[in-house]
């Protein structure tokens, strides 16, 4: 009897090396873009330190994607900013009243984006309430707010790409290929008793079909990792779709092989072998051509299905190939995600509404901090726009702001 070794991650207090290895690039860029803001006599040296804080991520490639919406958002707020102030700065219901219509704006788009863009998409709402409504009482002060906070924010990004790159902080593309890998494991061994005519739960396609879904923000960030990272990005898209169209393909052959024989299921089953290779029997499958002794012929419809079984299987390991080498893939598809523009519209009107409420409150008690409060009020809603429980998350801003006070 053998006794199988688990190779364990080299660990340190209990805590993986790759961890504290995270963790030490984070502090060293966190003092880098303080150091570089004080040296530079920036006005928000507070903002560089938490644009560090924000991009924390465990590959370089995510922290350069994430980088560059912060950057692209952070323009378009302060523009924003600029043009709501220009136009409603002689009165502060109007301001207000436009300024809760922007973040509804902000939150219905995150809301029909995901990942990074989604983030963007409400960095974008923030932060005219960081450059605009804290100086609602001078406005001639939001343009030079607006430079600061960008200025600050490319030193932020600056600190954490020349850190990532002198400690040589992991790619995303090897640990996204070891995921698409096991999901086509995955998928081939749900297809398997399928095609033995045995019973299958819909719930693991489901689930299938979520896992793949998932893995669609970090094959966005291959782009910004290295000079092949565009190839990579569109070699995982292609493996993705292709595993897609093989659940499904999957699920169709489900409702066909009620008529088949169990030589011929077994055949089928038997194409999906791991190492790639068809079998001689596996290769009639489909075939024009039967022996007069073999077991009675698959229909059409079936023989369609089985190769396009098999061609659906070629092109993933195809996809994944190419995301190891690097290079392009034969195709190019792209992976559209579906989202609910109505949950998406009532998502945006909830966020103006909820942000409506507390300017009017503020503004009829004369609260002395409402700028402050307006803003935090602005963050929490938008950063809980981009989480799968809003509530939730409204729920520990609300617990942890006098903690945070306090401290």
């Amino acid at each position: 009897m053998t006794t199988a070794t688990i190779t364990r991650p080299l660990s340190f207090a209990g805590v993986p090396l790759s961890a504290w290895a995270f963790g030490i690039r984070i502090w060293i860029a966190v003092v880098v873009a303080l150091a570089a803001s004080f040296w530079l006599e920036l006005e928000a040296p507070s903002t560089a330190a938490l644009t560090v804080a924000i991009l924390a991520a465990p590959t370089r490639g995510e922290a350069l994607h994430k980088a560059s919406y912060r950057l692209i958002a952070t323009i378009i707020g302060v523009t924003a900013a600029l043009a709501i102030t220009g136009l409603f700065s002689q009165s502060r219901d109007l301001l207000l009243a436009a300024f809760a219509g922007w973040i509804g704006l902000c939150v219905y788009a995150a809301g029909i984006l995901d990942g990074n863009r989604a983030y963007a998409a409400v960095l974008s709402g923030y932060t005219v309430a960081l450059v605009a409504i804290q100086q609602i009482d001078t406005p001639e002060h939001v343009f030079e707010t607006g430079m600061a906070r960008g200025a600050a924010l490319a030193v932020g990004i600056a600190a954490v790409a020349l850190v990532n790159d002198l400690l040589a902080a992991p790619d995303t593309f090897p640990r996204l290929a070891s995921q698409l890998a096991a999901l086509h494991r995955r998928v081939r061994d749900y297809a398997k008793p399928v095609l033995r005519d045995e019973a299958v739960d819909a719930a693991t396609a489901a689930g299938l079909l979520r896992d793949i879904a998932a893995l669609r923000p970090d094959m966005a960030s291959l782009g910004a990792e290295s000079a092949s990272g565009s190839a990579r990005s569109a070699a995982a898209r292609s493996a993705a779709v292709a595993l897609v169209a093989q659940v499904y393909v999957a699920r169709a052959l489900n409702a066909l092989l009620a008529a088949a024989d169990p030589a011929s299921r077994e055949r089928m089953a038997a194409a999906l072998d791991p190492s790639g290779d068809r079998s001689p029997a596996s290769a009639a499958v489909g075939s024009a051509e039967v022996d007069p002794g073999a077991p009675s012929p698959v229909s059409a419809p079936l023989a369609r299905a089985s190769r396009e079984l098999l061609r659906r299987d070629a092109e993933v390991r195809e996809g994944l190939a190419a995301l190891n080498a690097g290079v392009r893939p034969r195709w190019k598809w792209r992976t559209p995600l579906y989202r609910s523009q109505r949950i998406a519209a009532a998502a945006g009107i909830r966020a103006a509404a909820c942000l409506a409420l507390p300017s009017a409150f503020f503004v009829l008690a004369g609260w002395p901090a409402a700028e402050a409060s307006l803003s935090r009020v602005v963050v929490v809603l938008g950063l809980g726009a981009t989480t799968p429980d809003p509530k939730g998350f409204t729920t520990l801003a609300f617990i942890g702001a006098p903690v945070a006070a306090l401290m």
